[in-house]
């Protein structure tokens, strides 16, 4: 029998040259996928303990022996109201805190009296001083232990929210008159001008704040007592709210 192996192997490579150009012309082999690494997530840092203020405070002084030599009234007043300002915890401190935000001051006084200075049936004086300021002051939240009313404190844990006074002061605006006769002959009253605040009067004289105790909920605290001096009334309504419990 004749040998055949020239011939064999010419045929292979004509089969595999021909299974070659088989292959559509720009069309690739696929590469085998390498396997997928799945990044690690990194865990998102805690939120720090935050407490949201809302509330309104106000602090009444009546000024001691009054207006004119009948004590007529004589009082001022000073009002800080705070609108969800958000005051958040340094990390590692749950007992105070303190940060910027949007307060707004109200002051107002005034005085009068029938009898100014015993000139009889001319002798009557009124003044008025009235201010408001909003921006940004510091606003600051911690424990209280102590609650003090009318210049007498008593033992009280709970938590205290203060707005500090703007570094420049409120804008204020002073009016008032007084009446005097234009001469000993007591014929004709005029009336004059005094728009200018009394000595007594300045919006330094108080700092109202809000106080109150941790509700059941370990996140609220209803802020409903205020801290006074002596000769001084106050009223206090608004809510210190946590993002979690401060304790």
């Amino acid at each position: 029998m004749p040998k055949l192996h020239g011939h064999t192997r010419s045929l292979s490579l004509i089969i595999l040259a021909v299974a070659i150009t088989a292959v559509a012309p720009g069309v690739a082999f696929a590469a085998t996928p390498a396997p997928a690494t799945h990044a690690k997530k990194k865990k998102p840092k805690p939120k720090p303990l935050t407490a949201t203020v809302s509330g309104t405070f106000t602090i009444r002084q009546d000024i001691e022996g009054g207006f004119g030599n009948d004590s007529g009234p004589n009082w001022q007043q000073l009002t800080v109201d705070i609108k969800k300002a958000e005051i958040p915890f340094t990390r590692g401190s749950t007992s105070s805190a303190a940060a910027k935000a949007t307060v707004t001051f109200t002051y107002h006084a005034e005085a009068s009296t029938a009898d100014r200075s015993y000139h009889a049936g001319c002798d009557s004086e009124n003044r008025r001083t009235d201010g408001t300021w909003t921006g940004k002051t510091s606003v600051v939240v911690r424990e209280s232990t102590w609650l003090q009313t009318n210049g007498k404190s008593k033992r009280f844990a709970g938590w205290q929210v203060t707005a500090r006074l703007p570094e420049d002061g409120i804008p204020l605006t002073s009016k008032g008159s007084y009446n005097d006769w234009e001469s000993i002959l007591m014929t004709n009253c005029q009336t004059f001008d005094a728009n200018t605040p009394l000595g007594s009067w300045g919006i330094g004289f108080a700092e109202p704040d809000g106080v109150g105790r941790l509700a059941a909920d370990d996140r609220s605290v209803p802020l409903l007592s205020i801290d006074t001096d002596a000769g001084q009334t106050g009223t206090a309504s608004g809510k210190l709210k946590f993002n979690k419990s401060p304790r």
